[in-house]
This record gives structure tokens, C-alpha cells and sequence, in this order.
């Protein structure tokens, strides 16, 4: 049964190469360019900006592996970010679009303020992340 995709966005689901991008890239290093546009493009709230702090510090080594190990390298994902349960969880999950039915999401559940964020995964919006790994 395919996973039911909520609505998106596709003006801030457009990836752009380096020199046409609209919003700036930030410095992370390699694998974190999406991340502005999953966290208000221009204008981050400083909650997200918190957020993007920690998911940027254990991105390399925690997160792209099982990415990579899933899903293999210079793939297209999607993601969503919603709220959790607890008022401190955010739930962060991936998913292939091209292997809906074979490879399984990754979900993965990160403390943080999670006001921000919608309530549940049916109105999260569906990124792309391209240039994750």
C-alpha cells in the first residue's frame, strides 16, 4: 500500500545548483544544504535554528550512514518533520520515493522544542533532499 504524501510545496521543494540557488546556503559542510528549507528558508525561527544545530552536529555520523546504508548514495529523498508526543520530541522521517513498496522509511526522534512544528505527519510538508550525502 503506498504511503499517503501530504501536500507540497513545490516552489520550496525546487533544488537549484550552487549558483542559481534562491535562498543562501549556509555552511555546514557536505550533506546539510536542504536543511534551509526545512527550516524556514531566509528566516528560521531561532527554534528551528536550534534544532538545525543538532541535527547538523550528528548528521554525518549518525544519520547519513543509516541513509546511505538504506537507500545508497545520490538519492532523492523525501522528508517530513512534525511534532512528537512529548512537547520536547521531533519526529524526522525519510523515505525513498522511487521504493515506496521495498525500502521502509527511516524515522528518526530528536529533543527539541517542538512548537514549531505541525501536530501530525498528515500535515507535515513533504521535502525533497538532494545532495544529502
Amino acid at each position: 500500500m503506498p504511503r499517503s504524501e501530504p501536500p507540497r510545496n513545490r516552489n520550496l521543494d525546487a533544488w537549484y545548483p550552487d549558483d542559481k540557488r534562491e535562498t543562501p546556503q549556509r555552511e555546514k559542510g557536505k550533506g546539510l544544504d536542504f536543511m534551509p528549507r526545512l527550516f524556514g528558508g531566509d528566516k528560521p525561527s531561532k527554534n528551528s535554528l536550534d534544532i538545525w544545530e543538532k541535527l547538523a552536529a550528528i548528521w554525518p555520523s549518525k544519520i547519513a550512514p543509516i541513509l546511505i546504508e538504506q537507500f545508497g548514495l545520490e538519492t532523492t529523498l523525501y522528508a517530513i518533520l512534525y511534532a512528537g508526543k512529548d512537547p520536547d520530541e521531533i519526529i524526522m522521517e525519510i523515505w525513498d520515493p522511487q521504493h515506496v513498496e521495498s525500502k521502509p522509511s527511516q524515522v528518526f526522534k530528536f529533543k527539541g522544542d517542538n512548537k514549531d512544528f505541525p501536530e501530525t505527519r498528515s500535515q507535515a510538508e513533504v521535502m525533497s533532499l538532494t545532495n544529502w550525502d
